[in-house]
């Protein structure tokens, strides 16, 4: 039986949404009036404190109708203490405050324009826990969406603010298996370079047409994160940029690119449309294994799969192998329990603990990687090759969509991008002290095209 609460399936609010379509002035000004209209304050509003009440009241309609139209069941999470609102925030307007954020959503649940479900915290023991507690829910109700769509506005109304921030750093891990919070930071030369290089990328992309057909519109279906990627995928179709994310409170972990399409299955991604046109997506094979051969100065061959293990073989034990594989690299001596639906795939009459031993003793050689958390040392690397594709690409005027090792683009840039590809590997392995081998690329077009690239770039 599924005893999942349904308010666990949530996320937290964006507060750099606003509304652009031409009606949202008089939709805005008939939601403040409905509000306004339930409020017992004996006096107006300061002209400061009004225009933080409009300001949050935009920020969080937003997001809800964002949210709602992505997906009916999804509640966002918000705070409601002083602590959440601490000062300025690169991440959050400065208008958007603890007050106005409180008073918007009590508002807006008493018109029933939304579902709200005040957080707790409980220091008595809880089901065997101590100290437990659940953070604000709210969601939008039909009621508000009828009301936006009588107003003329659509998905499409939506957008992200442009002084939105685009590099993120996020500290520690506080909750296991949950990304850990959003810290401030002061500019460097190396972080304005990152936003810099994202901005040239986002501008190209802003300007871009990114559809899916009628086909994939029916069937592309949302997927989890992936093991080695705690960040919460986005899921709505509203922002056409990407932003980047750092992790362990360091520009030197993490550092990877985030859009929207990373929620859709690879099957659905097929069908995409860039300005019109079909599109290809090619992705490095094995990607963190061969990094890990390729830094110590042992690249893999093209034709060895780093997630074949003898007497493993088969599809499915390929998955259970990559994903022990990604478990050992981004976890510790203590992390040994089965990722969820993993212990009932493994082969008859074998543990998850054997299969984790398996996998160490093929991989016995770069032993030094695993079970001491330096995924993120390797997501630095995948998301300098990234960046290297994105920005050369942006130059040369071809949009182009990342998905962490994969990329895609117009299929006439195919050979441009398997080209970019391969010499962004050559060059970050070899600014890292590597021998870079030949990266195995996969999703060519045809065979004939990879050789073509392959022999280009090895003269």
């Amino acid at each position: 039986m599924n005893t999942a609460n349904p308010l666990d399936h949530s996320r937290p609010i964006r507060w750099d949404r606003t509304l652009v379509d031409p009606a949202k002035r008089a939709f805005l000004d008939h939601l403040e009036g409905l509000l306004t209209a339930l409020e017992t304050r004996k006096r107006r509003r300061k002209p400061e404190d009004h225009r933080r009440f409009q300001a949050t009241l935009q920020a969080l309609v937003a997001d809800l109708l964002a949210a709602s139209w992505d997906d009916p069941t999804r509640w966002l999470v918000y705070g409601r203490r002083t602590s959440d609102y601490p000062g300025e925030s690169r991440y959050r307007s400065p208008l958007v405050s603890y007050q106005a954020v409180c008073d918007v959503a009590d508002l807006l649940v008493q018109t029933k324009l939304a579902d709200g479900e005040l957080g707790f915290y409980d220091r008595s023991h809880h089901g065997g826990m101590v100290n437990v507690g659940r953070r604000s829910r709210i969601r939008a109700t039909d009621a508000l969406l009828a009301l936006a769509t009588s107003h003329g506005l659509s998905p499409a109304s939506i957008a992200i603010a442009p002084a939105s921030e685009t590099i993120l750093l996020r500290g520690p891990k506080e909750v296991r298996g949950k990304p850990g919070p959003l810290e401030e930071y002061e500019d460097t030369e190396e972080t304005l370079k990152f936003r810099e290089t994202l901005d040239r990328v986002n501008a190209l992309l802003e300007a871009t047409s990114v559809t899916l057909d009628n086909q994939a519109t029916a069937g592309a279906q949302l997927q989890p994160a992936r093991e080695d990627d705690e960040e919460p995928l986005p899921t709505d179709r509203t922002a056409q940029r990407l932003y980047r994310v750092f992790n362990d409170g360091s520009f030197d972990r993490g550092g990877r690119f985030y859009g929207w399409w990373q929620g859709l299955k690879k099957e659905g991604r097929q069908r995409f449309r860039i300005n019109g046109e079909p599109v290809i997506e090619l992705d490095f094979s094995g990607m963190h294994p061969r990094l890990c051969y390729a830094l110590d100065g042992q690249p893999l061959s093209p034709e060895v799969d780093p997630y074949a293990i003898p007497g493993l073989e088969g599809a499915d034990t390929r998955d259970l192998v990559k994903r022990g594989f990604n478990q050992l690299l981004n976890g510790t001596e203590e992390t040994a329990n089965a990722p969820p639906g993993c212990a009932e795939q493994l082969p008859p009459g074998m543990r998850w603990h054997q299969l984790m031993a398996r996998i160490e003793d093929h991989h016995r050689s770069i032993g030094h990687w695993l079970r001491c958390r330096r995924g993120l040392d390797l997501q630095a690397i995948d998301a300098g090759i990234a960046e290297q594709v994105l920005s050369f690409l942006a130059h040369k005027g071809i949009p182009c969509l990342p998905v962490h090792d994969s990329f895609i683009v117009a299929r006439r840039h195919e050979d441009r991008l398997g080209e970019t590809m391969m010499l962004a590997w050559h060059g970050q392995i070899r600014k890292h002290g590597g021998n870079p081998g030949v990266p195995p690329i996969k999703g060519w077009s045809s065979p004939e095209i990879a050789q073509r690239v392959t022999l280009r770039v090895a003269s």
